[in-house]
C-alpha cells in the first residue's frame, strides 16, 4: 500500500492540523464520541506503475482509497480502505500482484507538543495471486512523527503471516509558490528509505532482507477548500539480490523504478 506522506496530505496538514488540535483540546480524555467530527478524505488517482517498499507489484494502476478519522480520548482514530486496480493485468510483463485491497485501523495520539505516535493494523488482500503466492497478509505498525521544517517519521512494522519486520524512515516538505505568481499552487517533496528482513520467502522458510529508498515530486492544486489536484514524478530503487523478499509475485529482484502519477483528492 502507497502508505507515505502524500502530496495532498502535505499540502492539507496546515489546516488539519489547526482542526486537530481545536478537537483535541474539546475532547480530551473525553469518553463520550461526537460523530459531527467525523472527518473524511476520497483519493482517485492513476500512477504508471505501482511500487510498494521498492518493489515492482503491478504496471498502470488506478488507485482508490478513502479516510475516516475522528476525535478519541485525545487522539484522532482512523479507519479506510485502499485499492489498486492493475488496469494491464491481463497483458503485464510482470509476474506481479495486479489487483490489491487493505483494511487499515490506525490511532495517532500526540504524546508531546512535538511528538506524535501512531499505532496501525493493516489487512493485505491479494486476489489475483496463486501459485503459491501469499492472498493475504496481517501487519501491524509502531510509528512516530514530529514537524521542524519538514515532516519527520520513522515507523516499525510487522507482518505475522510472512513473518515479516520493516523500518521506514519517511519525510516529507510543501513549498508554496504564491510568490512567484502562482496562487493555491505548491511543490510537494517527500523521500523514504526502509530496510525488510522476513524468514519466509514465497511460503519456503528461507530468509531474505534488504534496503529501499525513494522519492516524489509533485506538483499541486488546490481547487477549493475541500478538493486539491496533483500529478508528479517518483523514483525507488532496492537491493534485493535474491529475490522477494515479502514472499509475494514479485516483477524482479534489485531494481530502480520511474514512473509518474496523478490523484484527485477531496476531504470533507
Amino acid at each position: 500500500m502507497k502508505k507515505l506522506i502524500s502530496a495532498a496530505s502535505i499540502t492539507l496538514l496546515g489546516v488539519g492540523s489547526a482542526v486537530a488540535h481545536d478537537i483535541q483540546d474539546d475532547m480530551y480524555w473525553n469518553p463520550n464520541i461526537d460523530l459531527r467530527n467525523l472527518s473524511a478524505t476520497v483519493n482517485v488517482g492513476f500512477e504508471s506503475q505501482y511500487v510498494f517498499r521498492g518493489s515492482v507489484q503491478a504496471d498502470e494502476s488506478l488507485q482508490t482509497s478513502i479516510d475516516l478519522s475522528l476525535p478519541v480520548y485525545g487522539g484522532d482514530l482512523g479507519f479506510g480502505a485502499w485499492n489498486n486496480n492493475d488496469l494491464r493485468s491481463q497483458s503485464s510483463s510482470h509476474q506481479i500482484n495486479d489487483d490489491e485491497i487493505d483494511l487499515y485501523v490506525t490511532y495517532m495520539y500526540p504524546i508531546t507538543d512535538e511528538v506524535n505516535a501512531e499505532f496501525g493494523y493493516t489487512h493485505y488482500w491479494y486476489p489475483d495471486n496463486a501459485d503459491g503466492n501469499v492472498t493475504s497478509t496481517n501487519e501491524i505498525s509502531l510509528g512516530f512523527s514530529t514537524e521542524y521544517y519538514a515532516l519527520w517519521g520513522a515507523t516499525l512494522y510487522y507482518d505475522f503471516d510472512l513473518e515479516q519486520t520493516t523500518f521506514e524512515l519517511s519525510s516529507g516538505y510543501s513549498y508554496n509558490l504564491e510568490d512567484f505568481g502562482m496562487p493555491k499552487t505548491s511543490i510537494d517533496l517527500s523521500a523514504y528509505f526502509g530496510v525488510i528482513n522476513t524468514r519466509e520467502v514465497n511460503g519456503s522458510d528461507d530468509k531474505n532482507g534488504y534496503s529501499y529508498g525513494g522519492a516524489n515530486v509533485d506538483v499541486v492544486y488546490v481547487l477549493n477548500e475541500i478538493t486539491s489536484l496533483s500529478i508528479g514524478a517518483r523514483f525507488a530503487a532496492n537491493n534485493d539480490d535474491t529475490g522477494p523478499a515479502n514472499g509475494l509475485a514479485s516483477a524482479s529482484s534489485s531494481e530502480e523504478s520511474l514512473w509518474w502519477g496523478a490523484a484527485l483528492s477531496m476531504g470533507f
